[in-house]
């Protein structure tokens, strides 16, 4: 029988209604001091692309308006991931819920990772939360490796598709790949096999392009999608940290002045939409998003 129990919000991040964004369980208890082997078995319960433990705040202090507390990121897998761009956003909105916080004016969330990295989160006007991730360049692949990777899109698309680059992240983000194909091949519409990502030997497998004429629909200056054999389905609907490669990517390939805030979306079949900030000189990114609840109560274990 169970004998703990711990409130949760689901939150659905990058997104202003229910079925669109990604969504994440946020579960709040002490992450340092809950077995791993617990934490695994609530993601397990909870079966989200991602679940983020954080650890309770207690009652605020007269005109506090920072929050400082722990983080951890658990996938289905039991597998702990340093960041999640999503997850910090729904952890960020529902810890704003919590009715200790809620309406005490609250402007930054300071959350520290596993690896003691500390993300922040802003609160903005309507309803808008703004964090800090840090970016990436990205590194070409030798040719034998590229031509690995060009011939598993062509296995995933079920076709021959015109790829335009292939790069990997370095330092932290050696385990991000990103692929760039032509703005023809319709990325949006595309059907993918999923499951051939899995042979890249990536855990973040982030396919960008350029905006055909006449598709844009909030202004974007480019699409993607991202498929991760670690996810339920082996697609993301919107992954934060893949924006840690692709913002000085697309800034770069663009000309896109630093610090100038341009619109990014993903195109998964839930879909989101991220107003997005590279500073070249701090070597960071902003995401800027709506984050939506969509259920709260009580889990035992």
């Amino acid at each position: 029988m169970a004998s703990q129990s711990a409130p949760f919000t689901c939150v659905t991040a990058f997104a202003s209604e229910p079925f669109e964004g990604n969504p994440a369980a946020v579960i709040f208890l002490d992450p340092l001091a809950t077995p791993q082997k617990t934490l695994h078995g609530l993601a397990l319960n909870f079966n989200a692309p991602m679940v983020a433990f954080v650890k309770p705040v207690e009652a605020l202090q007269s005109g506090q308006t920072t929050i400082h507390t722990d983080i951890r990121f658990v996938t289905i897998t039991g597998t702990s991931s340093a960041l999640c761009g999503h997850g910090t956003l729904a952890a960020a909105k529902a810890l704003l819920a919590c009715p200790n916080i809620t309406g005490k004016g609250i402007a930054e969330i300071q959350f520290r990772t596993l690896n003691d990295q500390i993300i922040t989160v802003w609160v903005r006007d309507a309803g808008f939360l703004e964090l800090e991730l840090p970016s990436s360049s990205a590194k070409s692949l030798p040719k034998e490796e590229e031509e690995r990777i060009r011939a598993l899109v062509n296995r995933a698309w079920g076709r021959d598709v015109k790829v335009n680059h292939i790069a990997a992240g370095e330092g932290n983000f050696k385990h991000a790949l990103m692929i760039e194909i032509d703005e023809t091949e319709d990325l949006a519409g595309s059907k993918v096999n999923t499951s051939v990502f899995s042979e890249t030997r990536y855990g973040i497998n982030t396919v960008t392009s350029a905006i055909a004429p006449g598709k844009r629909l909030v202004e974007e200056q480019f699409v993607s999608r991202m498929f991760s054999p670690v996810v339920p389905g082996g697609e993301d609907h919107v992954c934060g940290s893949a924006h840690c490669l692709l913002i000085p990517y697309w800034y770069n390939k663009h000309g896109i002045e630093s610090g100038k805030q341009i619109v990014a979306r993903q195109v998964s079949e839930r879909g989101g939409v991220l107003k997005v900030t590279w500073d070249g000189e701090r070597k960071t990114i902003r995401l800027c998003g709506e984050a939506t609840i969509i259920s709260t109560g009580v889990c035992y274990f």
